[in-house]
């Protein structure tokens, strides 16, 4: 009985030590299996890490001992599995690690300094090779591109075109997704991008009723405030009631590893509810993706006007979070200081479309029946004012199309925009402009890819364009312009490579204002294509600089 009691008063051995602790080793076995030899080079007057205390999580992440490296993230070493004890000992199975051995390498290179080969002390088995890296693997960066227009509008289209094979320079095996305006069922992708619809194209669905636009933009309106206002838990279950095409971006943009805002000119607003749920509606995935944590760029881009307080406390929060924010001219710049935003945050940049060079396609002049030695002169026009300004607009163009012909040249009217969408047809225009011709100019009536229509402006000797990409296009194929400016973007870009001189306002149009700046480019242009050749090749450059900027913001 007194040896049974003594036996239930013996402090029990604890199990953990020799298992949990990094520096357990023979020292800590004992004589006797509830004591346990003290090791006085370890001695602290606090809690030893790995000393017995009552409940799970004996080691602590953070936690250090002098000469031990501190432990962190590490889980528990599993308690070996327990080994019988020779045969005829009677003693019981030991559960702790055996006797410390030197490392196995380190055995092999001891035997072959002593001139033999090591010991084997069992049958080789077969282990399976393990391919060694250095770091883990990383599966391919995801990235949406967010805010993409449609290819009929051959500017937009060009600025998307360049944005994407700029970020596959940046990042090359990335997996990119355009998020655009484009209806998926019927352009599935773009330049092998998939392509996801959008939240904006879903309200805003040029082929649903009025009354069912309205319905769309108040219910997604709504949902996607609860996203942005709510709880997380609460957020992800109202993602799932967003309509199809909707969430499918709302779940792209939250499992983005970066979001990037195609270049254009829609970061903009009128005054009154229109302007509101404009500019609501174009930053909503921004704000989003903004939610989840990733980060949002916006390539080069015009901004502005914001004419409400709200619209521009909306647009500082959200560009005021984004790592790289580029503005294509100084206009933009000072639109988006006006909203609050240091110059820190905003970074002057180049329009992409001066990066897009497509190769030649087809033969323009056979195409449009005009000989080698004969001049071509091009025009652009768009709708943009009201209907009684818009009539003296397009008459002043068919007067100065009428002028220029006279001097011998062949004038085409060339669709830079074709869409549908909103009603924004180029041909319609230039149809009516055409009518009030006393010859009538050539007219493209096709819709032309984006890549095929460069080839039009290379052809020409001079360009008259109101559509701003069309003055790009010409540019950037060395043919001077006259540039007619509907927004500041035009102004803008043209002063920056020194030709401000040869803007006109689209409301000042008149037919000798027109040709007082056409007339002279006629009879000599050689000031004019030397400019060119002086700034175009560093703003072309500046141009390419985007996925050097793309990989430093991040």
């Amino acid at each position: 009985m007194a040896r049974r009691a003594r036996r239930r008063r013996a402090p029990r051995r604890p199990q953990h030590l020799g298992v949990l602790r990094p520096e357990a080793g023979p020292a800590d076995e004992a004589t006797h299996r509830g004591q346990r030899r003290p090791r006085e080079h370890h001695h602290r007057p606090g809690r030893v890490v790995g000393a017995a205390r009552a409940g799970p999580g004996r080691l602590r992440l953070g936690h250090r001992q002098s000469g031990r490296r501190t432990l962190r993230h590490r889980r528990p070493v599993a308690r070996p599995a327990v080994r019988a004890p020779p045969a005829g000992t009677g003693r019981r199975p030991r559960t702790g690690p055996g006797p410390r051995r030197h490392p196995a390498p380190a055995r092999r290179a001891a035997a072959r300094a002593r001139g033999r080969r090591p010991a084997v002390r069992g049958p080789a088995v077969r282990r399976r090779a393990v391919r060694r890296t250095t770091c883990r693997e990383v599966p391919p960066v995801k990235i949406v591109v967010i805010n993409a227009y449609v290819r009929e509008n051959a500017g937009d289209a060009a600025l998307l075109s360049v944005c994407l094979r700029q970020i596959r320079e940046a990042f090359p095996g990335a997996d990119v997704r355009v998020a655009g305006m484009e209806d998926p069922a019927v352009h599935p992708a773009f330049e092998d991008a998939p392509n996801l619809g959008s939240i904006r194209r879903h309200v805003a669905d040029g082929t649903a009723s009025r009354s069912r636009r309205i319905l769309r933009k108040v219910y997604v309106g709504a949902a996607g405030a609860g996203l942005l206002l709510l709880p997380r838990t609460a957020a992800a279950l109202l993602r799932r009631a967003l309509p199809a095409e909707a969430r499918r971006e709302a779940d792209a943009l939250a499992g983005a590893d970066l979001v990037v805002s195609t270049g254009g000119a829609y970061v903009l607003a009128r005054p009154g509810l229109d302007g509101h749920q404009n500019v609501f509606f174009v930053l909503l995935p921004v704000l989003l993706a903004q939610r989840a944590g990733v980060p949002v760029v916006f390539a080069p881009q015009s901004y502005g006007p914001f004419p409400s307080p709200l619209q521009r406390r909306l647009v500082a929060r959200a560009l005021g979070r984004s790592p790289l924010v580029l503005a294509r001219e100084d206009v933009s710049a000072a639109q988006l200081r006006g909203c609050g935003l240091p110059d820190t945050v905003v970074t002057r940049g180049v329009d992409s479309g001066f990066a897009f060079d497509p190769p030649p396609s087809s033969d323009w002049r056979a195409r449009l029946g005009v000989p080698p030695e004969q001049r071509l002169v091009g025009v652009t026009a768009r709708r943009w004012l009201a209907p009684a300004a818009q009539d003296a607009y397009e008459r002043a163009l068919a007067a100065t199309i009428d002028s220029v012909q006279a001097t011998g040249a062949r004038v085409v009217l060339i669709p830079q925009v074709s869409t549908d969408y909103l009603g924004d047809d180029d041909r319609i225009v230039e149809r009516r402009i055409a009518a009030h011709c006393t010859q009538e100019p050539l007219l493209i009536e096709d819709r032309v890819d984006y890549r095929d229509l460069k080839g039009v402006y290379r052809e020409c000797a001079l360009l008259i364009g109101t559509r701003f990409h069309s003055v790009i296009f010409s540019l950037t194929s060395g043919v001077p312009c006259v540039a007619i400016e509907y927004e500041h973007k035009t102004r803008g870009i043209m002063a920056d490579l020194g030709l401000g001189a040869h803007v006109l306002a689209i409301e000042d149009v008149t037919h000798a204002r027109l040709w007082a700046l056409v007339a002279p480019l006629l009879q000599d242009d050689v000031d004019y294509r030397e400019q060119l050749r002086r700034r175009l090749p560093g703003y072309v450059a500046e141009a390419e600089r985007f996925p050097g900027l793309l990989r430093a913001a991040l």
